[in-house]
């Protein structure tokens, strides 16, 4: 342990996380008044970012807690919890994305591209595309997710998807912000139970907005109408699996994106125009 200076923080305000909260730690970070004590080391070995703070800055230079250098994060405490979980799991070989949510995958995706940490980015973006696939082919013997994602993490993970740049997966995620009807007035829902909220971006607002009724059309001129196609966007997620239900949505329209060797081969053409759909 260093020496705490003068002005050593010992602010009874911080909020210690118990689960990450490591008596063996060499380091403390902070975020929204959350406090982690962990192990440097494994920041060191993983990512460039904190390997380049951690042998370039001088501990006098950092602020404290309880005698430890303190790491001030501008990223939400939620955000800051899954990436700490993630990179911990990571170096013990406990920490799989495919057993994560999608909230989740895509907070750790976004702090491993800003921390550099390439081996986790990559990790979730594989988990990301078991539920949100980039071309419909991709959705034939799909695994399902663990959780159904909820209306506000479809919102969260399009958000990310955006701020990242990584477009060949946005549509998909897109098409299922597209299922609620109500949701989308404001374009926010509740995010954890604790009653964080998400607002979908003004970018992908106008995407959802413009795509939906774009989509309609496909499904206005299905070449077999039923009344499945009246229902337009329902069920479009649960068609990842042609059993997925007994009344699947219809074969030839947008609103069902689905495909099935059953269906003698027939792939909806209009997956080729998700991206210009939802441009």
């Amino acid at each position: 342990m260093y020496p705490p200076p003068a002005d050593c923080d010992t602010s009874s305000s911080f909020k210690r996380c118990g689960d990450l909260w490591d008596e063996y730690g060499t380091a403390v970070f902070e975020a929204e008044q959350h406090v982690y004590r962990l192990d440097s080391g494994i920041f060191v070995e993983l990512s460039r970012y904190w390997r380049n703070i951690f042998t370039q800055a001088h501990p006098d230079e950092r602020k404290w807690y309880e005698g430890w250098p303190l790491f001030n994060l501008a990223v939400p405490a939620r955000a800051a919890r899954h990436f700490f979980k993630a990179i911990q799991g990571y170096k013990k070989k406990e920490w799989k994305a495919e057993r994560e949510d999608v909230i989740a995958l895509a907070d750790v995706l976004q702090l491993s591209r800003l921390w550099q940490v390439d081996k986790l980015y990559w990790s979730c973006l594989d988990g990301l595309k078991r539920t949100f696939p980039s071309n419909l082919a991709s959705y034939e013997g799909i695994s399902m997710p663990p959780k159904f994602p909820t209306m506000a993490s479809r919102f969260h993970v399009a958000n990310v998807l955006r701020e990242e740049n990584i477009l060949d997966l946005l549509p998909g995620a897109l098409l299922l912000c597209c299922t609620s009807f109500t949701k989308l007035t404001d374009g926010c829902a509740e995010l954890t139970p604790e009653g964080e909220t998400v607002q979908l971006s003004a970018e992908n607002m106008e995407a959802v907005s413009s795509g939906r009724a774009r989509l309609k059309q496909y499904a206005d001129a299905c070449r077999e109408p039923s009344d499945r196609c009246q229902y337009f966007p329902v069920r479009c997620y649960a068609a990842l699996k042609s059993n997925a239900f007994e009344d699947p949505p219809c074969p030839y329209c947008i609103a069902s994106w689905f495909w099935s060797p059953k269906s003698e081969g027939t792939r909806n053409p209009a997956w080729n125009e998700m991206c210009s759909i939802f441009d």
